[in-house]
């Protein structure tokens, strides 16, 4: 499932909608009244194409390159919903109205969207959602987003089940700091990479208590050193992108291999300013040739290199890489140190650029994978091929 390049649309007088500029993949169509703006209807939860208010009974609605499709069609459900209101303090302990608050299903939940809904606001910091389905959900907060700062944060888990929920008390945090500096390992000392080829982020590791889609990025200083404010939640420091010619070696703290882990962050004593992202110039890299059951070069087939260690199977792990076959021969550089499964498909998932990454499609890719292990630096050479049986 990909999430829609859209915002939600309103329908007209006779109940008609169009949503449009959809990239190709497999979505879920919902719809829903009686929400922010209005509690006219109440009695209406978010309903799921063709007429379910159960999230995993939804069907999913294919769509192509340049296709339109039409007679999608979403009959609205009649069931009993519940509020919550309460009240939201920023991190000094003051009402406030200012920032962005949702409602989103959690996702230790049964559901299989992550739609989020808006609340109605008074001057006084006091909220409301109506309209709401009995299930699991959490409420975020967040204010004075920056580039490198996410500002004042809030994720409070919620139940409802027979009743509202109400007299709820959201204080913000405004979360841990991170800072620290780029160090190299290069072939030559003076060789330098550009920085704004560098993306290095606290992407989150729980989306219940992180914001999903609000993570700060690094601003790195002419000196090499960055800072980023207003971390919540258990994070993973990646290195997202890198420059032609470079990889992440490790990120230390205190001089400790924190590569890869997930780290605590929120409060004031869990900020980190003795960060170190070591990045090398010594790659590793893996070639082949892509060809057919006849011996014959394939090309624009794709090459996926995932690790054998399944707990490496996350969004954005480093341990996964794709790459495209031309004229039959392919190349993937700066895979880390370890044992790692290689297959050729004609062609990734189409629910989306990160679909081949879901676990589901990797562990299906296993039977006719082929075994590699890649040492730092080495240059390894792999053949593959891609059976039409």
């Amino acid at each position: 499932m990909s999430p829609a390049a859209t915002t939600a649309q309103l329908t007209d007088d006779r109940g008609m909608y169009r949503l449009y500029g959809i990239p190709p993949g497999q979505y879920i169509v919902s719809a829903s009244i009686g929400g922010v703006l209005s509690a006219d209807l109440p009695g209406y939860v978010r309903s799921f194409f063709p007429n379910t208010a159960v999230p995993a009974q939804a069907q999913f609605v294919p769509i192509g390159r340049s296709q339109d499709v039409a007679g999608i069609d979403v009959v609205l459900v009649h069931a009993r919903t519940f509020r919550i209101v309460g009240h939201i303090l920023d991190a000094a302990g003051q009402p406030t109205t200012g920032g962005m608050i949702t409602l989103i299903p959690s996702s230790r939940s049964s559901s299989v969207t992550n739609v989020p809904a808006g609340a109605r606001l008074r001057p006084d910091g006091a909220f409301e959602f109506p309209n709401v389905a009995a299930g699991q959900y959490v409420i975020q907060i967040y204010r004075g987003r920056t580039n490198t700062g996410e500002g004042e944060f809030a994720a409070l888990p919620v139940a409802v089940s027979d009743r509202d929920v109400t007299d709820l008390t959201i204080r913000m945090s405004a979360g841990s700091t991170i800072a620290g500096r780029f160090t190299f390992e290069a072939s030559d000392p003076s060789k330098r990479p550009a920085a704004s080829a560098i993306e290095f982020s606290p992407l989150p590791v729980d989306l219940d208590v992180s914001p999903a889609n609000n993570f700060a990025i690094a601003d790195i200083g002419s000196d090499w050193t960055f800072r980023m404010t207003g971390i919540n939640g258990p994070r993973r420091l990646q290195v997202v992108r890198t420059p032609p010619g470079w990889a992440l070696k490790e990120i230390r703290a205190a001089g400790i291999d924190v590569t890869d882990r997930p780290i605590a962050f929120g409060a004031a004593n869990q900020s980190r300013s003795d960060i170190e992202v070591v990045l090398t110039d010594r790659l590793s890299e893996l070639t082949g040739t892509v060809t057919d059951d006849d011996g014959r070069a394939i090309a624009g087939a794709s090459v996926i290199v995932f690790t054998t260690s399944r707990d490496r199977w996350y969004p954005a792990s480093r341990f996964l890489g794709i790459t495209s076959a031309t004229e039959g021969t392919y190349t993937i550089a700066g895979m880390p140190t370890g044992s790692y499964y290689a297959a050729a498909v004609a062609r990734p998932p189409a629910d989306g650029a990160d679909a081949w990454q879901d676990p589901a499609y990797l562990a299906s890719l296993i039977p006719r994978a082929s075994s590699v292990t890649i040492a730092a630096g080495e240059r390894r050479a792999l053949n593959l091929k891609l059976s039409a049986r």
